[in-house]
């Protein structure tokens, strides 16, 4: 029984550990933004995502599969967007916006 409360306090401190340091990175990005420095902004915030996987245990399977969904669901937003254009650009050719005049 020790030995599993000594594991479950080493899993809590590893994880407060990691919200610090996660913390604390960013606030660098931050001040990397505020300074006008997007590159080194972008790279700090891999390192935070990098970071946050692991204190959420999240792993390669199931990243990539997160991805995967969102791609699925930006492509059908992008079918129906593109259905949707189409639909109103058949609409306008038969029902012009504005009547025109007969002389």
């Amino acid at each position: 029984m020790a030995s599993s409360d000594n594991r479950l306090r080493l899993v809590s401190d590893s994880d407060a550990h990691l919200r610090s340091v996660i913390a604390a990175l960013e606030e660098n990005r931050a001040s990397l933004v505020e300074w006008a420095n997007p590159e080194a902004a972008r790279i700090v915030a891999l390192a935070i995502l990098q970071l946050q996987l692991r204190l959420h245990r999240i792993g390669d399977d199931e990243l990539e599969a997160l991805c995967e969904a969102m791609q699925a669901r930006q492509a059908e937003r992008a079918r129906k967007a593109a259905e949707l254009a189409s639909k109103n650009n058949r609409l306008a050719g038969r029902y012009p916006r504005w009547p025109t005049l007969v002389e």
